[in-house]
């Protein structure tokens, strides 16, 4: 079991592995536009200058205004340095689709991916595992941690589907967040609920691909955070009118067919040779018929 965040002090909320690529970015990206410190080490010293720079490597890589914002905000920072990885709470490690068959939990693709930083990772922190995975993923993460003898949750939290992979769309989609403990799944829906309000927990086993690349599968338990609430609310808002708009549309309906029978009653007796407003009309304890005569008046009142 990781040690409570308590027991450490930490400058950074997260660092994101691999963080200046095309699922990288735009994560760190939306985490610190969020209000997250947010770390990145990338092997790529050219792509971590650019960053720290405020310029997007890649053009449509993550929206370029926000990336100037946090930059100038001193809430994002680059670094090739993987010693960064013990400054935060949370550690992401962004991995790739397997190219192969063989690229599955014996090829370490885990360990590949967070290179020289393994050694870096202390007591209480998060590991989360970001990308496409592949079957056992979260598994050979557990291992790895296991074999370094650290204390640290493991997560894995796959990469949205979207016609764009840009920051833009993050808030948008639902997160899906796995962990085989309860403290795993509620710190990592606590790191991602920083960019969206819908977290679907899953099992691990659930979340990750089949062995032929399906789609995540099992049933989700979604947790809607209180952004998403607000949905809810507008729904409610919404029937609460409809609801009034169906009595008082009864209402109306009660008063057009009281209000003519009420005209037409003693309240309004007419007398003989005036002009009727009704169809029928009191007249001498007794109704009367509306009959056409002169030009000038449209009908008079009289006996029936």
């Amino acid at each position: 079991m990781a040690e409570s965040q308590s027991a450490h002090s930490y400058g950074r909320d997260v660092v994101v592995v691999g963080g200046c690529g095309r699922a990288g970015l735009p994560l760190a990206v939306a985490l610190a536009d969020g209000g997250a410190a947010v770390g990145i080490y990338d092997a790529s010293a050219e792509a971590v200058d650019m960053v720290n720079a405020a310029r997007v490597p890649s053009a449509g890589l993550c929206s370029a205004s926000a990336l100037k914002r946090v930059i100038g905000e001193e809430r994002l920072e680059a670094s090739t340095d993987p010693a960064i990885v013990a400054s935060a709470e949370h550690v992401i490690v962004v991995i790739g689709a397997p190219a192969g068959e063989h690229l599955g939990p014996q090829g370490s693709v885990i360990g590949r991916a967070l290179g020289g930083c393994a050694r870096y990772l202390t007591d209480g922190q998060l590991l989360v595992v970001r990308g496409a995975g592949f079957p056992g993923v979260t598994a050979q993460a557990e291992k790895m941690i296991a074999d370094l003898g650290v204390a640290v949750d493991v997560a894995f939290c796959p990469e949205p589907v979207a016609r764009d992979p840009a920051m833009t769309e993050l808030g948008g989609l639902p997160q899906i967040v796995a962990s085989r403990t309860a403290r795993g799944s509620e710190r990592s829906g606590a790191l991602f609920g920083r960019i969206t309000g819908d977290i679907v927990l899953m099992a691990p086993d659930d979340a990750e691909p089949g062995k032929k690349g399906e789609a995540p599968g099992g049933t989700p338990q979604r947790q809607l955070r209180p952004a998403a609430r607000h949905g809810a609310t507008r729904w409610v808002a919404v029937m609460a009118w409809m609801a009034a708009g169906l009595i008082l549309f009864f209402c109306y309906w009660r008063l057009s067919r009281t209000i003519p029978a009420t005209l037409t009653g003693p309240a309004s007796r007419c007398k003989r040779g005036t002009c009727c407003t009704a169809t029928c009309c009191w007249m001498a304890g007794q109704w009367g018929t509306c009959r056409s005569t002169p030009p000038s008046c449209r009908s008079t009142c009289c006996w029936s």
